[in-house]
Protein backbone atom coordinates (compact mmCIF):
# COMPACT_ATOMS: atom_id res chain seq x y z
CA UNK A 1 0.00 0.00 0.00
CA UNK A 2 0.78 3.51 -0.88
CA UNK A 3 0.64 6.17 1.94
CA UNK A 4 -0.50 9.87 0.47
CA UNK A 5 0.51 12.40 3.07
CA UNK A 6 -1.44 15.88 2.47
CA UNK A 7 -0.56 19.11 3.29
CA UNK A 8 -1.95 21.84 4.41
CA UNK A 9 -1.41 25.94 3.97
CA UNK A 10 -1.54 28.00 7.49
CA UNK A 11 -2.04 31.96 6.48
CA UNK A 12 0.57 34.58 8.27
CA UNK A 13 -1.13 37.76 9.46
CA UNK A 14 0.91 41.29 9.81
CA UNK A 15 -0.58 43.38 12.94
CA UNK A 16 1.08 46.67 10.86
CA UNK A 17 -0.34 48.82 8.39
CA UNK A 18 -2.31 47.95 5.31
CA UNK A 19 0.16 48.75 2.65
CA UNK A 20 3.02 46.61 4.50
CA UNK A 21 0.70 43.69 4.51
CA UNK A 22 -0.28 43.94 1.00
CA UNK A 23 3.26 44.56 0.32
CA UNK A 24 4.25 41.40 2.00
CA UNK A 25 1.72 39.41 0.14
CA UNK A 26 2.61 40.25 -2.92
CA UNK A 27 6.32 39.90 -2.22
CA UNK A 28 5.57 36.03 -0.51
CA UNK A 29 3.58 35.25 -3.11
CA UNK A 30 5.97 36.53 -5.98
CA UNK A 31 8.34 34.31 -4.14
CA UNK A 32 6.27 31.13 -4.50
CA UNK A 33 5.73 31.86 -8.06
CA UNK A 34 9.50 32.52 -8.95
CA UNK A 35 10.07 29.30 -7.25
CA UNK A 36 7.44 26.89 -9.14
CA UNK A 37 8.48 29.36 -12.06
CA UNK A 38 12.25 28.45 -11.87
CA UNK A 39 11.89 25.02 -11.29
CA UNK A 40 9.71 24.30 -14.56
CA UNK A 41 11.37 26.51 -16.76
CA UNK A 42 14.99 24.70 -15.39
CA UNK A 43 13.56 21.60 -16.27
CA UNK A 44 12.22 22.62 -20.06
CA UNK A 45 15.46 23.79 -20.45
CA UNK A 46 16.82 20.45 -19.58
CA UNK A 47 14.21 19.44 -22.22
CA UNK A 48 15.05 21.70 -25.11
CA UNK A 49 19.17 22.70 -24.42
CA UNK A 50 20.90 20.90 -27.03
CA UNK A 51 23.25 17.67 -26.48
CA UNK A 52 26.31 19.93 -26.02
CA UNK A 53 24.95 21.53 -23.41
CA UNK A 54 25.71 18.49 -21.60
CA UNK A 55 29.08 18.26 -22.40
CA UNK A 56 32.07 19.79 -20.20
CA UNK A 57 32.97 22.20 -22.72
CA UNK A 58 36.07 24.31 -22.50
CA UNK A 59 35.26 27.71 -21.53
CA UNK A 60 36.22 30.65 -19.40
CA UNK A 61 34.38 31.20 -16.28
CA UNK A 62 33.07 34.43 -14.96
CA UNK A 63 35.32 37.15 -14.73
CA UNK A 64 39.18 37.87 -15.55
CA UNK A 65 40.19 36.96 -12.31
CA UNK A 66 40.18 34.16 -9.31
CA UNK A 67 38.23 36.44 -6.95
CA UNK A 68 34.73 35.51 -5.27
CA UNK A 69 32.29 37.94 -4.20
CA UNK A 70 30.22 37.10 -1.40
CA UNK A 71 27.08 38.99 -0.99
CA UNK A 72 24.93 38.63 2.33
CA UNK A 73 21.70 39.89 1.98
CA UNK A 74 19.92 41.90 5.43
CA UNK A 75 16.32 41.40 3.89
CA UNK A 76 13.53 43.34 5.58
CA UNK A 77 15.76 46.54 5.45
CA UNK A 78 18.11 46.98 7.93
CA UNK A 79 18.48 50.03 10.55
CA UNK A 80 21.88 51.84 9.56
CA UNK A 81 21.62 54.22 12.08
CA UNK A 82 21.78 51.25 14.62
CA UNK A 83 24.23 49.32 12.44
CA UNK A 84 27.14 51.87 12.14
CA UNK A 85 26.12 54.73 14.96
CA UNK A 86 27.02 58.58 14.42
CA UNK A 87 28.91 59.38 17.93
CA UNK A 88 29.66 62.96 16.22
CA UNK A 89 26.22 63.70 16.39
CA UNK A 90 24.96 61.45 19.79
CA UNK A 91 22.69 63.81 20.88
CA UNK A 92 20.63 64.58 17.96
CA UNK A 93 20.30 60.15 17.39
CA UNK A 94 19.23 59.73 21.04
CA UNK A 95 16.78 62.54 20.57
CA UNK A 96 15.26 60.82 17.18
CA UNK A 97 14.78 57.31 19.02
CA UNK A 98 14.62 57.80 22.92
CA UNK A 99 13.75 53.98 23.69
CA UNK A 100 15.93 52.44 20.68
CA UNK A 101 19.30 54.23 20.90
CA UNK A 102 22.16 52.72 22.20
CA UNK A 103 23.64 54.23 25.89
CA UNK A 104 26.94 55.46 24.93
CA UNK A 105 28.44 52.78 27.17
CA UNK A 106 26.93 50.05 24.81
CA UNK A 107 29.23 51.13 22.38
CA UNK A 108 32.74 50.12 20.45
CA UNK A 109 34.04 52.72 18.42
CA UNK A 110 35.83 52.69 15.39
CA UNK A 111 36.57 56.14 14.95
CA UNK A 112 36.27 59.25 16.95
CA UNK A 113 32.99 60.11 15.04
CA UNK A 114 31.29 56.03 14.33
CA UNK A 115 30.60 53.37 16.58
CA UNK A 116 29.27 49.50 16.50
CA UNK A 117 27.30 48.22 18.90
CA UNK A 118 29.38 47.01 22.26
CA UNK A 119 28.45 43.16 21.36
CA UNK A 120 28.92 43.30 17.45
CA UNK A 121 32.60 42.34 18.41
CA UNK A 122 33.37 40.69 15.00
CA UNK A 123 33.39 44.11 13.55
CA UNK A 124 35.76 45.27 15.74
CA UNK A 125 37.93 42.55 14.83
CA UNK A 126 37.53 43.23 11.06
CA UNK A 127 38.03 46.79 11.78
CA UNK A 128 41.47 46.50 13.83
CA UNK A 129 42.56 43.67 11.26
CA UNK A 130 42.03 46.30 8.22
CA UNK A 131 39.14 44.16 6.81
CA UNK A 132 36.14 46.23 6.75
CA UNK A 133 34.96 49.53 4.85
CA UNK A 134 31.42 51.45 5.40
CA UNK A 135 30.30 53.21 2.87
CA UNK A 136 27.82 56.22 4.17
CA UNK A 137 24.26 56.74 2.87
CA UNK A 138 23.87 54.38 0.11
CA UNK A 139 20.56 54.57 -1.76
CA UNK A 140 19.09 55.97 -5.30
CA UNK A 141 16.60 58.51 -6.05
CA UNK A 142 12.90 58.52 -5.17
CA UNK A 143 13.34 55.34 -2.40
CA UNK A 144 10.39 52.99 -3.29
CA UNK A 145 9.43 51.97 0.55
CA UNK A 146 8.20 48.50 -0.66
CA UNK A 147 10.18 45.41 0.01
CA UNK A 148 9.40 43.71 -3.62
CA UNK A 149 9.79 46.37 -5.49
CA UNK A 150 13.33 48.00 -3.90
CA UNK A 151 14.45 44.37 -3.68
CA UNK A 152 14.37 44.41 -7.34
CA UNK A 153 15.46 47.67 -8.03
CA UNK A 154 18.89 46.75 -5.88
CA UNK A 155 18.83 43.47 -8.38
CA UNK A 156 18.53 44.92 -11.68
CA UNK A 157 20.62 47.88 -10.91
CA UNK A 158 17.79 50.11 -12.63
CA UNK A 159 16.10 53.68 -11.48
CA UNK A 160 13.39 53.54 -9.50
CA UNK A 161 10.91 54.01 -12.27
CA UNK A 162 12.21 51.59 -14.42
CA UNK A 163 11.73 48.20 -15.01
CA UNK A 164 14.25 45.67 -15.62
CA UNK A 165 14.33 42.08 -15.97
CA UNK A 166 17.45 41.20 -15.98
CA UNK A 167 19.96 41.13 -12.88
CA UNK A 168 23.27 43.29 -12.69
CA UNK A 169 25.05 40.16 -12.26
CA UNK A 170 22.95 37.85 -14.67
CA UNK A 171 23.99 40.53 -17.29
CA UNK A 172 27.82 41.02 -16.15
CA UNK A 173 27.89 36.86 -16.79
CA UNK A 174 25.84 37.18 -19.92
CA UNK A 175 28.78 40.00 -21.23
CA UNK A 176 31.50 37.64 -19.85
CA UNK A 177 29.75 34.39 -21.44
CA UNK A 178 27.20 34.48 -24.18
CA UNK A 179 26.80 31.46 -24.88
CA UNK A 180 26.09 30.35 -21.02
CA UNK A 181 22.33 29.69 -21.57
CA UNK A 182 23.04 27.15 -25.18
CA UNK A 183 26.52 25.94 -23.78
CA UNK A 184 26.82 25.63 -19.65
CA UNK A 185 29.96 25.73 -18.17
CA UNK A 186 31.48 23.13 -16.66
CA UNK A 187 31.26 24.54 -12.93
CA UNK A 188 28.20 27.16 -11.94
CA UNK A 189 28.88 30.81 -12.46
CA UNK A 190 26.92 31.48 -9.29
CA UNK A 191 25.45 30.09 -5.92
CA UNK A 192 22.21 31.03 -4.63
CA UNK A 193 20.93 29.90 -1.54
CA UNK A 194 17.23 31.13 -0.80
CA UNK A 195 16.27 34.31 -2.03
CA UNK A 196 13.36 32.62 -4.52
CA UNK A 197 12.48 35.09 -7.04
CA UNK A 198 15.47 37.58 -6.69
CA UNK A 199 16.78 38.63 -9.99
CA UNK A 200 20.24 39.64 -9.40
CA UNK A 201 21.48 36.70 -11.79
CA UNK A 202 18.16 36.79 -14.30
CA UNK A 203 19.54 36.88 -17.81
CA UNK A 204 17.50 39.15 -20.26
CA UNK A 205 15.10 36.08 -21.12
CA UNK A 206 14.36 35.99 -16.97
CA UNK A 207 16.91 32.56 -17.14
CA UNK A 208 18.47 32.65 -13.33
CA UNK A 209 22.13 31.44 -14.42
CA UNK A 210 22.56 30.36 -10.47
CA UNK A 211 22.35 27.51 -9.37
CA UNK A 212 19.73 27.86 -6.50
CA UNK A 213 18.80 26.17 -3.87
CA UNK A 214 15.46 27.09 -1.87
CA UNK A 215 17.13 26.87 1.54
CA UNK A 216 20.99 25.51 3.63
CA UNK A 217 19.46 22.14 4.17
CA UNK A 218 18.82 21.10 0.15
CA UNK A 219 22.80 22.63 -0.84
CA UNK A 220 24.10 20.21 1.98
CA UNK A 221 22.10 16.94 0.82
CA UNK A 222 23.84 17.98 -3.10
CA UNK A 223 26.79 18.44 -1.49
CA UNK A 224 26.87 15.43 0.79
CA UNK A 225 25.04 13.46 -1.89
CA UNK A 226 25.74 14.39 -5.09
CA UNK A 227 21.71 15.10 -5.51
CA UNK A 228 18.93 16.77 -4.33
CA UNK A 229 15.94 14.08 -3.81
CA UNK A 230 16.38 10.30 -2.57
CA UNK A 231 15.22 7.45 -4.47
CA UNK A 232 15.82 5.03 -2.14
CA UNK A 233 13.41 3.13 -0.16
CA UNK A 234 10.26 4.01 -2.35
CA UNK A 235 7.10 2.13 -2.37
CA UNK A 236 6.84 -0.53 -5.06
CA UNK A 237 3.65 0.29 -6.69
CA UNK A 238 2.17 3.18 -9.46
CA UNK A 239 2.77 5.54 -6.60
CA UNK A 240 6.02 4.70 -6.21
CA UNK A 241 7.38 4.78 -9.38
CA UNK A 242 6.01 8.02 -10.44
CA UNK A 243 7.97 9.33 -7.33
CA UNK A 244 10.69 8.21 -8.49
CA UNK A 245 10.87 9.40 -11.78
CA UNK A 246 10.22 12.98 -10.71
CA UNK A 247 13.10 12.78 -8.38
CA UNK A 248 14.98 11.53 -11.04
CA UNK A 249 14.13 14.61 -12.92
CA UNK A 250 14.79 16.92 -10.42
CA UNK A 251 18.13 15.54 -9.47
CA UNK A 252 18.76 15.45 -13.50
CA UNK A 253 17.96 19.55 -13.35
CA UNK A 254 20.80 20.15 -11.00
CA UNK A 255 23.21 19.34 -13.30
CA UNK A 256 26.26 20.76 -10.87
CA UNK A 257 25.59 18.81 -8.01
CA UNK A 258 28.53 16.28 -8.63
CA UNK A 259 31.26 19.36 -8.89
CA UNK A 260 29.59 20.97 -5.74
CA UNK A 261 29.90 17.95 -3.77
CA UNK A 262 33.71 17.43 -5.33
CA UNK A 263 34.61 20.45 -3.87
CA UNK A 264 32.01 20.23 -0.41
CA UNK A 265 34.23 16.84 0.46
CA UNK A 266 37.76 18.29 -0.41
CA UNK A 267 37.87 21.35 2.38
CA UNK A 268 36.41 21.47 5.95
CA UNK A 269 35.28 24.08 8.70
CA UNK A 270 37.98 24.79 10.88
CA UNK A 271 36.24 27.42 12.72
CA UNK A 272 33.24 26.54 15.42
CA UNK A 273 30.36 29.00 13.15
CA UNK A 274 27.77 31.22 16.05
CA UNK A 275 24.88 29.68 15.55
CA UNK A 276 22.58 31.11 12.66
CA UNK A 277 20.29 31.11 9.98
CA UNK A 278 23.28 33.22 8.31
CA UNK A 279 25.68 30.95 9.85
CA UNK A 280 25.19 27.59 7.84
CA UNK A 281 25.40 29.21 4.86
CA UNK A 282 28.69 31.26 5.08
CA UNK A 283 30.06 27.37 6.45
CA UNK A 284 29.36 25.53 3.81
CA UNK A 285 30.10 28.62 0.99
CA UNK A 286 33.47 28.53 2.49
CA UNK A 287 34.23 24.81 2.50
CA UNK A 288 33.05 25.00 -1.30
CA UNK A 289 35.60 27.70 -1.76
CA UNK A 290 38.35 26.09 0.10
CA UNK A 291 37.59 22.91 -1.95
CA UNK A 292 38.30 24.89 -5.00
CA UNK A 293 35.20 25.39 -6.68
CA UNK A 294 35.72 27.72 -8.80
CA UNK A 295 32.27 29.39 -8.46
CA UNK A 296 32.31 33.65 -8.53
CA UNK A 297 29.42 34.65 -7.04
CA UNK A 298 27.67 33.52 -4.10
CA UNK A 299 24.58 35.20 -2.52
CA UNK A 300 22.51 34.32 1.22
CA UNK A 301 20.43 35.79 3.22
CA UNK A 302 19.94 36.89 6.83
CA UNK A 303 16.32 37.26 7.05
CA UNK A 304 14.43 39.35 10.25
CA UNK A 305 15.23 43.39 9.40
CA UNK A 306 12.02 44.11 8.82
CA UNK A 307 12.09 45.92 12.38
CA UNK A 308 8.37 47.26 13.18
CA UNK A 309 8.11 46.64 16.49
CA UNK A 310 10.42 45.44 19.21
CA UNK A 311 13.33 46.28 17.41
CA UNK A 312 16.58 47.09 19.79
CA UNK A 313 16.30 43.53 20.81
CA UNK A 314 15.84 41.94 17.56
CA UNK A 315 17.79 43.76 15.45
CA UNK A 316 20.29 43.40 18.11
CA UNK A 317 20.84 39.83 17.99
CA UNK A 318 20.98 39.90 14.16
CA UNK A 319 23.53 42.60 13.81
CA UNK A 320 25.65 39.86 16.32
CA UNK A 321 25.26 37.19 14.42
CA UNK A 322 25.62 39.35 11.42
CA UNK A 323 29.00 40.27 12.63
CA UNK A 324 30.43 37.10 14.35
CA UNK A 325 29.53 35.04 11.38
CA UNK A 326 31.59 37.45 8.93
CA UNK A 327 34.88 36.83 11.18
CA UNK A 328 33.86 33.20 11.76
CA UNK A 329 33.69 33.26 7.57
CA UNK A 330 37.06 34.78 7.26
CA UNK A 331 38.86 33.00 10.10
CA UNK A 332 37.56 29.65 8.04
CA UNK A 333 39.06 31.43 4.98
CA UNK A 334 42.34 31.88 6.61
CA UNK A 335 42.62 28.42 7.74
CA UNK A 336 44.09 27.48 3.82
CA UNK A 337 46.32 30.30 3.60
CA UNK A 338 45.25 31.75 -0.06
CA UNK A 339 41.34 31.59 0.26
CA UNK A 340 41.13 34.73 2.49
CA UNK A 341 42.75 37.16 0.12
CA UNK A 342 40.64 35.68 -2.98
CA UNK A 343 37.45 36.96 -1.36
CA UNK A 344 35.09 40.37 -0.88
CA UNK A 345 31.65 40.18 1.12
CA UNK A 346 29.11 42.94 1.10
CA UNK A 347 25.72 43.66 2.41
CA UNK A 348 22.84 44.37 0.89
CA UNK A 349 19.16 45.57 1.56
CA UNK A 350 16.41 46.99 -0.19
CA UNK A 351 16.23 50.19 2.56
CA UNK A 352 17.13 51.27 5.60
CA UNK A 353 14.83 52.81 8.36
CA UNK A 354 13.38 55.70 9.62
CA UNK A 355 15.54 58.03 12.14
CA UNK A 356 12.54 58.08 14.52
CA UNK A 357 11.38 55.58 16.04
CA UNK A 358 7.84 55.04 15.75
CA UNK A 359 4.86 53.80 18.12
CA UNK A 360 5.71 50.01 18.00
CA UNK A 361 8.75 50.51 19.64
CA UNK A 362 10.48 49.89 15.73
CA UNK A 363 11.16 51.92 13.03
CA UNK A 364 9.74 52.01 9.69
CA UNK A 365 10.57 51.63 6.17
CA UNK A 366 13.28 54.48 5.41
CA UNK A 367 15.93 54.76 2.44
CA UNK A 368 19.26 55.46 3.21
CA UNK A 369 21.89 53.37 5.25
CA UNK A 370 25.38 52.36 4.66
CA UNK A 371 26.68 49.27 3.31
CA UNK A 372 29.19 47.17 4.96
CA UNK A 373 32.34 45.53 3.08
CA UNK A 374 34.88 42.87 4.01
CA UNK A 375 38.35 41.26 3.23
CA UNK A 376 41.80 42.05 2.96
CA UNK A 377 41.57 43.22 -0.03
CA UNK A 378 40.17 46.22 0.99
CA UNK A 379 43.39 47.32 1.89
CA UNK A 380 42.26 48.96 5.23
CA UNK A 381 39.99 49.82 7.09
CA UNK A 382 37.71 52.69 6.76
CA UNK A 383 34.83 55.00 5.56
CA UNK A 384 33.38 55.96 2.38
CA UNK A 385 31.48 58.59 1.13
CA UNK A 386 29.67 61.58 3.68
CA UNK A 387 26.79 60.28 6.18
CA UNK A 388 23.29 61.54 5.85
CA UNK A 389 22.44 64.88 7.63
CA UNK A 390 20.48 63.64 10.56
CA UNK A 391 18.76 67.65 10.31
CA UNK A 392 17.97 67.52 6.82
CA UNK A 393 15.23 65.16 5.87
CA UNK A 394 13.11 64.27 2.23
CA UNK A 395 9.71 64.55 1.82
CA UNK A 396 8.84 61.25 3.74
CA UNK A 397 11.14 62.07 6.13
CA UNK A 398 13.45 59.50 5.41
CA UNK A 399 17.32 60.29 5.65
CA UNK A 400 18.60 61.55 2.09
CA UNK A 401 21.44 59.25 0.49
CA UNK A 402 24.55 60.53 -0.36
CA UNK A 403 25.82 57.26 -2.74
CA UNK A 404 23.98 55.80 -5.52
CA UNK A 405 24.37 51.99 -4.73
CA UNK A 406 25.02 51.35 -9.01
CA UNK A 407 28.73 53.34 -7.94
CA UNK A 408 29.58 50.44 -5.59
CA UNK A 409 28.40 47.80 -8.03
CA UNK A 410 30.97 49.51 -10.45
CA UNK A 411 33.82 49.79 -8.23
CA UNK A 412 33.38 46.33 -7.53
CA UNK A 413 33.24 45.21 -11.39
CA UNK A 414 36.00 47.12 -12.54
CA UNK A 415 38.21 46.81 -9.45
CA UNK A 416 37.50 43.42 -8.06
CA UNK A 417 36.32 41.66 -11.13
CA UNK A 418 38.44 43.30 -13.40
CA UNK A 419 35.92 43.98 -16.46
CA UNK A 420 36.57 47.28 -18.27
CA UNK A 421 35.10 50.93 -17.74
CA UNK A 422 32.95 50.37 -20.39
CA UNK A 423 31.77 47.21 -19.44
CA UNK A 424 30.92 48.22 -16.07
CA UNK A 425 28.69 50.78 -17.24
CA UNK A 426 27.36 48.76 -19.80
CA UNK A 427 25.97 46.59 -16.81
CA UNK A 428 25.28 48.86 -13.98
CA UNK A 429 23.44 51.49 -17.18
CA UNK A 430 25.55 54.55 -17.00
CA UNK A 431 28.29 56.12 -15.36
CA UNK A 432 27.95 55.97 -11.60
CA UNK A 433 31.61 56.69 -10.06
CA UNK A 434 33.82 54.75 -9.23
CA UNK A 435 34.21 55.03 -6.20
CA UNK A 436 37.23 54.45 -4.32
CA UNK A 437 36.76 51.32 -2.22
CA UNK A 438 40.40 50.36 -2.31
CA UNK A 439 40.19 47.20 -4.64
CA UNK A 440 42.58 46.98 -6.93
CA UNK A 441 42.92 45.08 -10.30
CA UNK A 442 47.00 45.03 -9.82
CA UNK A 443 47.76 42.48 -6.92
CA UNK A 444 45.82 39.50 -7.52
CA UNK A 445 45.03 39.50 -11.23
CA UNK A 446 45.33 36.39 -13.24
CA UNK A 447 46.18 37.17 -16.71
CA UNK A 448 43.17 35.07 -19.07
CA UNK A 449 45.92 33.29 -20.87
CA UNK A 450 48.68 31.51 -18.69
CA UNK A 451 48.88 28.94 -20.73
CA UNK A 452 49.62 30.51 -24.05
CA UNK A 453 48.38 28.58 -27.20
CA UNK A 454 50.28 25.77 -28.32
CA UNK A 455 52.08 25.29 -24.71
CA UNK A 456 51.15 21.39 -24.84
CA UNK A 457 53.72 19.23 -26.23
CA UNK A 458 52.87 15.13 -27.09
CA UNK A 459 54.92 12.44 -27.57
CA UNK A 460 53.78 8.77 -28.33
CA UNK A 461 55.18 5.65 -27.12
CA UNK A 462 53.21 2.71 -27.99
CA UNK A 463 49.89 2.26 -29.74
CA UNK A 464 47.72 4.74 -28.59
CA UNK A 465 49.69 5.61 -25.87
CA UNK A 466 50.59 10.01 -25.24
CA UNK A 467 52.29 11.57 -23.01
CA UNK A 468 51.08 15.16 -22.93
CA UNK A 469 53.07 17.99 -21.01
CA UNK A 470 53.15 21.48 -20.07
CA UNK A 471 54.08 24.34 -18.26
CA UNK A 472 52.03 26.14 -15.49
CA UNK A 473 53.44 29.63 -14.46
CA UNK A 474 51.89 30.11 -11.41
CA UNK A 475 49.79 27.45 -8.81
CA UNK A 476 45.97 26.89 -10.56
CA UNK A 477 42.96 25.27 -10.06
CA UNK A 478 43.82 22.53 -12.90
CA UNK A 479 41.37 20.36 -14.59
CA UNK A 480 42.43 17.90 -17.04
CA UNK A 481 40.11 16.53 -19.71
CA UNK A 482 39.89 14.90 -23.13
CA UNK A 483 36.74 16.08 -25.22
CA UNK A 484 35.54 14.26 -28.89
CA UNK A 485 34.89 16.51 -31.28
CA UNK A 486 31.20 17.01 -30.52
CA UNK A 487 32.35 18.07 -27.33
CA UNK A 488 31.48 15.34 -25.36
CA UNK A 489 33.97 14.84 -21.97
CA UNK A 490 35.15 11.27 -22.59
CA UNK A 491 37.89 10.88 -20.48
CA UNK A 492 38.51 13.28 -16.88
CA UNK A 493 42.45 12.97 -15.65
CA UNK A 494 43.05 15.66 -12.90
CA UNK A 495 40.79 17.98 -11.40
CA UNK A 496 41.97 20.32 -8.04
CA UNK A 497 45.74 22.03 -7.38
CA UNK A 498 48.89 21.95 -9.32
CA UNK A 499 52.01 23.65 -8.44
CA UNK A 500 53.75 26.10 -11.01
CA UNK A 501 55.88 24.10 -13.21
CA UNK A 502 56.14 21.65 -15.83
CA UNK A 503 53.55 18.45 -15.82
CA UNK A 504 52.91 15.48 -17.43
CA UNK A 505 50.07 13.08 -18.00
CA UNK A 506 49.96 9.68 -19.45
CA UNK A 507 46.67 8.75 -21.71
CA UNK A 508 46.32 5.24 -22.96
CA UNK A 509 43.52 4.50 -25.38
CA UNK A 510 42.35 1.58 -23.74
CA UNK A 511 41.73 2.86 -20.52
CA UNK A 512 39.16 5.33 -21.59
CA UNK A 513 37.57 2.74 -23.76
CA UNK A 514 38.34 5.26 -26.68
CA UNK A 515 37.00 4.23 -30.11
CA UNK A 516 38.94 5.47 -33.62
CA UNK A 517 38.83 9.46 -34.01
CA UNK A 518 39.96 12.88 -33.32
CA UNK A 519 40.12 14.06 -29.80
CA UNK A 520 40.78 17.04 -27.84
CA UNK A 521 43.22 17.03 -24.89
CA UNK A 522 42.78 20.10 -22.67
CA UNK A 523 43.98 21.87 -19.81
CA UNK A 524 42.34 24.44 -17.62
CA UNK A 525 44.20 26.68 -15.49
CA UNK A 526 42.05 28.71 -12.96
CA UNK A 527 39.91 30.57 -15.87
CA UNK A 528 42.19 29.84 -18.50
CA UNK A 529 41.76 27.00 -21.45
CA UNK A 530 44.28 25.52 -23.92
CA UNK A 531 44.36 22.47 -25.92
CA UNK A 532 46.05 19.82 -28.23
CA UNK A 533 44.53 17.58 -31.00
CA UNK A 534 45.61 13.72 -31.25
CA UNK A 535 44.34 11.18 -33.46
CA UNK A 536 42.85 7.19 -31.98
CA UNK A 537 43.72 5.04 -34.51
Amino acid sequence: MCDHHKRSLQGLSHQNKKAHAQDHHFWNRRDFMHTMGLSTSMAMLLGRTPLRAFSSRPTNFTGSTDRVTVMIRLAGGNDGLNTIIPVYEYNRYQSLRPNLAFNQNQLSPLSQEFAVPSTAQGFTQMWQEGMMKVVHGVGYPDQNLSHFRSTDIWSTASDANEDLSSGWLGRLITLDDPDITEAPPEFPAAIQIGNSGNLSFNNADRVNLSFNVSNTNQLFQIAEEGKLYSTDNLPDCLHGAQVDYVRQIANNTYRYADVIKEAYEKAGNEVEYSRSELADQLAIVARLIKGGLPTSFYLVTLNGFDTHANQMNNHRNLINWLSANVYEFYQDLQSDGVSQDRVLTMTTSEFGRRPQQNASAGTDHGAAAPMLLFGPELGESGFVGTHPDLYSFDAANNLIHTTDYRAIYQSIIENWMCFSVSDAEQVVGGSFGPIDLGLSCQATRVSRHPLPSGNIRMATQGYNHFHFSFELVENAHTQIQVFDLSGRMVAKMHRGQLQRGYHTFELQAAQYNLIPGLYIFTVRANRSVTSKKFVIH
